[in-house]
């Protein structure tokens, strides 16, 4: 790829609307507690569709070097964030999930986590940013790159899935932890 494709591919408008929606989700889930329920619900209920879209939008690469790829995201930051998530969400964190391919063979309902989404959702994407920042186009570009093929291949059919669950919770009048006061 000619380095002036690369630097376009890397600093095009579309690239960096990613970057800032990316961005924008990290420092939200990094701090969840700050917020109740009800605003924690509302806030990633516009931000989910956003990170969905600027990833659709986001150019085609050449396969990713992921040798030249750090992993930021721990494991331990990740259980942090699943576990401040999971405390907000209280008992509203689980839902049943109708995407998963193993359904047809099991006999009980298959549960999913909002909570555990949406962290596997911020590890790629701090991953990227992290890599992102290091000013290295070729860097930069595998970042891009895998994010792009993860979200085509994982954390994007579970960021469609856990927004239908977080769209149930603010919009579900039938649901017995939905109240007149707006507190999910």
């Amino acid at each position: 790829m000619a380095k002036e494709q690369l630097t376009d591919d890397i600093y095009s408008a579309n690239v960096i609307e990613f970057v800032t929606v990316a961005r924008a989700y990290c420092d939200f889930l990094e701090t969840p507690e700050t917020h109740s329920r009800h605003d924690f619900v509302e806030k990633i209920r516009k931000l989910l569709p956003l990170i969905y879209l600027k990833s659709s939008l986001l150019p085609d690469t050449e396969p990713p070097n992921a040798a030249v790829i750090d992993r930021w995201a721990t494991e331990v930051e990740y259980n942090i964030i699943q576990e401040r998530i999971r405390a907000v969400l209280g008992g509203r964190d689980d839902y049943l999930e109708v995407f998963d391919a193993g359904m047809q063979y099991c006999e009980e309902p298959i549960t999913a986590s909002i909570s555990e989404n949406l962290s596997d959702i911020w590890q790629d994407l701090k991953d990227f940013l992290m890599n992102y920042r290091s000013d290295s186009p070729d860097i930069m570009l595998a970042a891009l790159g895998l994010c792009k093929s993860n979200f085509e291949t994982f954390w994007g059919q579970r960021l469609v899935n856990c927004l239908r669950a977080v769209h149930n919770l603010a919009f579900n009048t039938l649901n017995e932890f939905h109240t007149e006061e707006g507190d999910y």
